[in-house]
């Protein structure tokens, strides 16, 4: 087997990480999710 491209691993993904990473990206999108609401309800409060 030829080596094709060395690469730097930034980190490895356990079955422990994955699901910390997918419960903090979780709770950025519900973060992100709210504020939209907010600056959607600030938008049509600004128009009334």
């Amino acid at each position: 087997m030829k080596l094709i491209q060395k690469v730097v691993i930034m980190q490895v993904l356990t079955e422990q990480s994955k699901s910390e990473l997918i419960r903090y990206y979780t709770k950025q999108k519900r973060l992100l999710e709210t504020e939209i609401e907010q600056l959607l309800f600030e938008e049509k409060k600004s128009y009334a």
